[in-house]
């Protein structure tokens, strides 16, 4: 082959290279035609007109927790990454292993997919995506996870950042604050609370002999659990139990008592005056919190803040200390005077000895040295109660009826006495001669009382007067009859009649006729 012909074929097969270099630059997308590969993950660029090669999953965030069933006990993993912000992402495939999954291209990893080894759906919206993980994890058992992003022709992105999850009993380690009134907020600090079932997982404050009461639960989470001091709640450790698990606070929750600083006024009778009470930490509203005086509730309200109480004595009060109850905590108390008082008398006349009934409060569960008088005059007692007492009408007259307890004496009722004759003595008689009324009721002088024969002939004169006895001489114009006798505008007639006749003859002096 000659120098010419050598020139020519080598011009040739160099435009022949040419056009070949020309053909996979272009296919390369060189000069600015076509696109590279493109990234899906959370961050990547929103252009659905492409389908990527192989996506780069990073950034996803995850995070987990673990779930329970009813009783308590771990089924599985709840795990939490955020959502791929890309049309192209159609959704993700997790992966869990026992031991560490190595990073990168996730080829190789098919048989440690969850959800049976399916893709999990992208959500149309939100900022995450939560699957639960549900198989039979065993407690000091470390769970790994990673997570890949997919596109429509299920390219898989290479791994996430990896998670790791250890199955253990949880731990309680403290609480803030250490001391609060009742309905106050707390939060309990420790790990592994897991996710909250309000049928497996509570909170309990300890109550009177050693109980305990549950909490409301604000919020749960596996860190931290927020609840109220419930109603009842007094000072002593908390407890949390998971899945029947009790775990108690090293240290005791003091619950702070209410605080009664000031009663005003100091003494009244039921159901009177409004008596305020000022302190503290008497919570916003009643709720069942209570006031008690010596023990017994109050029946009326007037009002409740943290800081005052208005309210009526209780009708079963008696004198003692008045105290502020709030749940299972008690303030101090401050002493009081419930005053007797009478609301009604039955029956309100009556005679000496007849039994009455005397209805009011403050008169004390027992008599001691309480007493009850009839217009001064005091009086046996039948029986004696707070409300009621029943005391014999004394040997006295109309007046006020009175009960006094500790010194203080109560309103007076008035109670009419109405004289009693039980016989006149003698049953025959006549002008001058002395006739003895004897009864009750009289009263103990005759002031403006007075003794009438038949016909309303008053007594010619009075001989003498008391309570049980009376005393009269015969006027002239009496007749037989009954004899009245009259005591504060009350009266009572004889039963029988006296027999008034002549007075005997007197031989000494027959001219008398």
């Amino acid at each position: 082959m000659n120098t010419k012909e050598r020139r020519a074929i080598t011009l040739v097969l160099r435009a022949f290279l040419a056009l070949i270099v020309i053909a996979i630059f272009a296919s390369c997308g060189g000069g600015g035609g076509g696109g590279g590969s493109q990234s899906v993950g959370p961050n990547a660029p929103q252009d659905s007109t492409e389908e990527p090669a192989k996506p780069i999953g990073d950034g996803f965030n995850l995070r987990a927790i673990v779930i329970k069933d009813a009783q308590g006990v771990p089924t599985g993993v709840r795990v939490t990454w955020d959502r791929v912000n890309d049309d192209r992402a159609q959704g993700y495939y997790l992966y869990r292993d026992d031991e560490s999954i190595p990073a990168g291209d996730p080829e190789g990893h098919e048989g440690k997919r969850v959800n049976g080894g399916n893709m999990i759906d992208q959500p149309s919206s939100g900022d995450t995506v939560t699957f639960d993980d549900e198989f039979d994890p065993k407690y000091n058992t470390t769970w790994y996870y990673r997570v890949t992003v997919v596109n429509s022709t299920d390219d898989e992105s290479d791994f996430s950042n990896e998670l790791n999850i250890t199955i253990v009993e949880f731990s309680f380690d403290s609480f803030n604050p250490t001391e609060g009134t009742v309905n106050d907020p707390v939060t309990l600090y420790g790990d592994n609370f897991g996710v909250y079932d309000s049928g497996t997982d509570h909170v309990y404050f300890t109550k009177p002999g050693s109980q305990w009461i549950e909490a409301t639960v604000d919020d749960w989470d596996d860190e931290e659990i927020d609840v109220k001091v419930p109603v009842g709640a007094v000072t002593g450790p908390i407890r949390i139990q998971i899945a029947g698990n009790p775990s108690d606070s090293d240290t005791d929750f003091t619950v702070l008592a209410p605080v009664l600083d000031d009663v005003d006024p100091l003494e009244d009778y039921a159901e009177h005056l409004d008596i305020t009470l000022t302190g503290s930490r008497f919570e916003d509203t009643q709720g069942s919190s209570a006031v008690t005086f010596n023990g017994v509730e109050v029946d009326t309200y007037q009002s409740w803040s943290n800081t005052q109480i208005v309210v009526k004595v209780p009708t079963d009060a008696t004198s003692g200390l008045v105290k502020v109850k709030v749940g299972a905590n008690e303030s101090g108390g401050i002493d009081f005077t419930v005053l007797p008082h009478i609301n009604s008398l039955n029956p309100t006349s009556g005679n000496v000895g007849d039994q009455v009934t005397i209805s009011g409060t403050g008169f004390g569960t027992s008599q001691g040295s309480s007493t009850v008088t009839f217009n001064g005059v005091e009086a046996s007692i039948v029986s004696w109660g707070n409300l009621q007492v029943v005391a014999q009408v004394p040997e006295t007259t109309t007046g006020n009826v009175v009960v006094t307890v500790g010194g203080n004496a109560s309103n007076g009722v008035s109670f009419t006495v109405i004289p009693n004759i039980t016989g006149t003595d003698p049953d025959r008689t006549w002008e001058d001669e002395e006739v003895t009324v004897t009864g009750t009721g009289f009263g103990s002088s005759q002031g403006s009382s007075k003794v009438y024969f038949y016909n309303s002939v008053e007594a010619k004169s009075y001989v003498s007067w008391s309570a049980t006895q009376i005393v009269v001489t015969v006027p002239h114009d009496a007749a037989t009859g009954p004899i009245t006798v009259e005591v504060g505008g009350q009266t009572d007639t004889s039963d029988d009649d006296v027999l008034i006749v002549l007075p005997p003859p007197n031989l000494d002096d027959l001219d008398q006729y």
